[in-house]
């Protein structure tokens, strides 16, 4: 027969989650669409994502304010995050 001591040490657990839906709440106010914090819920992001996140921000943020030297230093950050995963 085996002892009933719980095991406190060398245990580890890995699991999958499933993210929670993201609802992006905002209110119109004067035509204008305004975020609603208090109905939100933000995605969630594997750490390894987040540099990935960072450049496509930065590239779709270049064209949204017509500046073509934003989008290509996010094109130019995420081509060299590709090559350096790849090494």
């Amino acid at each position: 027969m085996y002892g009933t001591a719980p095991l406190t040490s060398g245990v580890s657990c890995n699991y999958i989650k499933v993210p929670a839906t993201v609802e992006w709440a905002y209110n119109t106010v004067a035509g204008r669409a305004v975020y609603n914090a208090t109905n939100a819920t933000n995605f969630e992001l594997h750490a390894s994502e987040e540099t990935e996140l960072v450049f496509k921000i930065l590239q779709l943020a270049g064209l949204s304010i017509k500046e073509l030297q934003v989008y290509q230093i996010g094109n130019q950050m995420e081509g060299q995050n590709t090559q350096q995963e790849k090494a």
